[in-house]
């Protein structure tokens, strides 16, 4: 009885056997077919398997002819596609699924990331602000730093980042020495831009440019000459718009010295009268450009002119007016 069921078992085995053999030759033609899938990425390529092969001839050594993958980058979902080879089900006489290409990803962009523009440091404490309220402060600090002529990089200074133990002054006046009364007394000493009013220079001779384009000019201080040994002096800013021209002008015996604050480099002129002319001439000037950063001064008894050939930037220079000590001041 035992041996008959033992010979029932064999049987239902090879009979199942044979069918599972039947059903994947049945299907392999179908499987044959089937190719790897290419990824649908944009910039991926897929590198066929047989050129990882080595031909192991390489300097005269033998080597291994399998396949040399360098390692995948799982993080960029780099893989193997797998596909069914027609020699390889042949051999086996079945459909064994092998490595048919190799989904390489393109290589990451070197994108740096964009600097934000923030302009509100946070609070009086020095501390950042929320992100709500960040939007908000963020806008109106940006259009401030435009007015003022403010960079976008340069951030607001909060006072609180200041000592505490000292006291800081908001006028514009000083007690110190006066030298002219031998005593102490109050006197500016402060001029703030955002209080200086500039006016326009006037058209004093015929251009060759036909440009009514002229300059703004403000004065901060107007010193008078304190005695024979202190000289005074005026001293202001000068700016000049794209195109502009300050006309040409003797200092007399006075100095006068210049420092150029703003500009775009190489295009700020600055001529000087030829000392053998009674007058300035153009044809005979002295000429050269300056660019941000550069001083220029102009002795007793010379003429010079100023230009902004720029025709994009502004330009803007601080100068300064010395008086003679020999001469009285009638101003």
């Amino acid at each position: 009885m035992q041996i008959k069921i033992k010979s029932e078992e064999r049987e239902r085995a090879r009979a199942k056997k044979n069918t599972n053999r039947s059903l994947s030759t049945s299907s392999a033609s179908s499987h044959r077919k089937l190719k790897p899938k290419s990824p649908r990425r944009v910039g991926w390529t897929n590198v066929p398997i047989s050129d990882f092969y080595s031909d192991g001839e390489e300097c005269g050594s033998r080597r291994s002819k399998r396949a040399k993958l360098a390692p995948l980058k799982y993080w960029k979902s780099e893989r193997c596609l797998y596909g069914i080879d027609d020699e390889v089900a042949e051999a086996a006489r079945m459909d064994i699924p092998v490595v048919m290409n190799v989904a390489r990803a393109p290589p990451t962009p070197d994108v740096r990331k964009k600097r934000s523009r923030e302009t509100v440091v946070g609070d009086m404490k020095g501390k950042p602000s929320s992100k709500k309220s960040k939007k908000g402060k963020e806008k109106k600090g940006v259009e401030h730093d435009q007015e003022s002529g403010r960079g976008d990089d340069e951030k607001k200074f909060s006072s609180r980042m200041l000592p505490r133990k000292y006291k800081y002054k908001t006028g514009d006046v000083a007690s110190i020495w006066d030298e002219s009364v031998r005593d102490e007394g109050e006197t500016k000493i402060i001029a703030y831009c955002s209080r200086m009013t500039a006016s326009d220079l006037p058209i004093t001779v015929p251009r060759e440019n036909k440009s009514d384009i002229v300059g703004r000019a403000a004065q901060a201080f107007n010193i008078p000459s304190l005695s024979e040994d202190i000289p005074g002096f005026i001293a202001g800013h000068l700016e000049l718009p794209p195109g502009a021209v300050k006309d040409e002008e003797s200092v007399g015996l006075c100095s006068q010295t210049f420092f150029v604050s703003k500009c775009q480099p190489k295009s700020l002129e600055v001529a000087v009268a030829d000392p053998q002319e009674e007058d300035f001439v153009p044809e005979t000037a002295q000429r050269f450009m300056l660019s941000p950063g550069d001083f220029f001064y102009v002795p007793p008894n010379n003429s010079y002119r100023v230009e902004n050939h720029s025709q994009s930037a502004d330009a803007k220079l601080f100068w300064t007016i010395i008086r003679p000590m020999s001469v009285e001041d009638k101003s």
